[in-house]
């Protein structure tokens, strides 16, 4: 009888492999749980049957079926192991014909309906959108300080001072202003202030100042904005200097 590759002769109990021409005389768990199958190809055959004894022979255990259902399918080769199914909790089938593998990833787009294929290309669609908008979106540059500086206080104590400016007009007046910052803060012995950020509104109207420091181990914090609507500007002024007291 023809199983997969195999030949079958019941009557020497020998399993005949025509592929690699191997021979295998079957033991007796092998050769009743093969004959029981082939008796009843196609159907479900339970555990209960597959162990029953005989006069002869006593019950198999379902360990011994296991692993005889286990050595069966490995002489089969891999390409028809699958032949005998085990239905679980229940017992194993044999089947007439290897079952046919999954259709693979190509297979099932070929064989998709419209509406799979209108899904894939709207996803695709979209993708490339998301894609083709991510690169027109404006890069963000940081912001590149017109001046830096390192300012020695007089303990020794050295402050970092940064320079803004949204305009090239407003380079001069951020200068001046800049020079007289520098000139009041050298006069500091020592201050919590460890960066000072200066920037000019663009329409030359506000002056911002940020000074970041730290003051019994906390980070602090110090916002300062002057404004000057005159024709000559003079954010800063000693009077100004002495009422914000940038030292402390």
């Amino acid at each position: 009888m023809q199983i997969g590759d195999c030949w079958f002769d019941e009557a020497s109990g020998e399993l005949q492999h025509k592929g690699r021409g191997d021979s295998w005389h079957l033991p007796r768990a092998e050769l009743q749980v093969l004959k029981l199958l082939l008796a009843n190809q196609g159907r479900l055959v339970s555990r209960i049957e597959l162990r029953a004894g005989d006069d002869n022979h006593p019950p198999l255990s379902d360990s011994s079926v296991a692993r005889a259902v286990c050595m069966l399918r490995a002489f089969l080769g891999p390409e028809y192991e699958s032949l005998i199914e085990t239905v679980k909790g229940q017992g194993y089938l044999l089947r007439s014909s290897v079952a046919r593998k999954p259709p693979g990833v190509l297979e099932s787009r070929l064989n998709a309906g419209p509406k799979q294929l209108l899904v894939g290309l709207v996803l695709i669609l979209m993708l490339g959108l998301s894609v083709f908008y991510l690169y027109r979106l404006p890069r963000v540059v940081p912001t590149i300080p017109l001046n830096k500086q390192e300012l020695t206080l007089l303990s020794g104590q050295r402050m970092e001072l940064f320079f803004y400016s949204n305009s090239r007009t407003n380079n001069q007046l951020l200068t001046e202003q800049g020079k007289v910052l520098t000139s009041a803060l050298a006069q500091c012995k020592s201050s919590p202030w460890r960066k000072l950020y200066v920037s000019l509104s663009h329409d030359k109207q506000v002056l911002n100042l940020t000074l970041r420091g730290e003051y019994l181990g906390q980070s602090v914090v110090r916002n300062l904005k002057i404004s000057d609507g005159r024709q000559v500007k003079e954010f800063v002024s000693v009077p100004w200097l002495k009422e914000v007291d940038l030292c402390g």
